[in-house]
């Protein structure tokens, strides 16, 4: 097991994660926005990393915090009573990085719990503002219909890959979903034969 001293840790899986996810120790660099030299000492283990990197690069790979730190041998974030997953979060031009695995684990509100499948994704900037706010955490509701003027976590194929965007459903065909951003703001049609799932947003909170 790891040391804990202060809010900061001493890795020894950051590299082997890192290398399972086919990711460089620069790319990975670039991604938590530090010097590749600092980063390249935390890969190695040589120096302790602050625990809001570490969490990053949890969140990133879709890990547990603790299985990061060397803390559990289990990948996944432990689940507690009256808890629901948190399955990504936001990045740029209102896309959503969703993870196979929830990244962690949040209290969820009272109604929630009874709903199957329910789950979160946290909003980490403001490509959705004013309806998202930064620091917020969205609630999915997958078994719910969406509906005209619904807000929802949209999964599309693109060029063979899954992507997920934080957009507004604004009018629907036989053939195609009308979709809107906020920043940029516009709107854009999605062919239905690209649409994976539409997620319902019931509710927004703060965790």
């Amino acid at each position: 097991m790891l040391k804990h001293v202060q809010g900061v840790y001493k890795l020894t899986r950051i590299k082997e994660v890192r290398k399972e996810n086919d990711e460089s120790a620069a790319q990975l660099a670039r991604a938590l926005g530090v010097e590749a030299q600092r980063f390249r000492r935390w890969d190695r283990g040589e120096v302790t990393i602050p625990t809001h990197f570490a969490n990053k690069i949890a969140q990133r790979y879709g890990v547990g915090l603790a299985y990061i730190l060397g803390e559990s041998d289990d990948k996944g974030p432990t689940r507690q009573v009256g808890e629901m997953p948190v399955f990504g979060h936001t990045t740029e031009n209102n896309e959503v990085s969703l993870t196979q695995g929830p990244i962690s684990w949040i209290s969820a509100p009272v109604d929630v719990p009874k709903i199957d499948n329910a789950y979160a994704v946290q909003v980490s900037n403001d490509s959705m503002e004013p309806r998202f706010w930064a620091g917020e955490t969205v609630i999915a509701q997958p078994l719910r219909p969406a509906r005209l003027n619904d807000y929802i976590v949209l999964q599309i194929k693109v060029d063979e890959e899954t992507e997920a965007r934080l957009v507004q459903l604004v009018h629907r065909t036989d053939d195609c979903l009308t979709v809107q951003n906020y920043k940029p703001g516009n709107s854009y049609d999605v062919n239905n034969n690209d649409v994976i799932a539409a997620h319902y947003i019931m509710q927004i909170i703060m965790v």
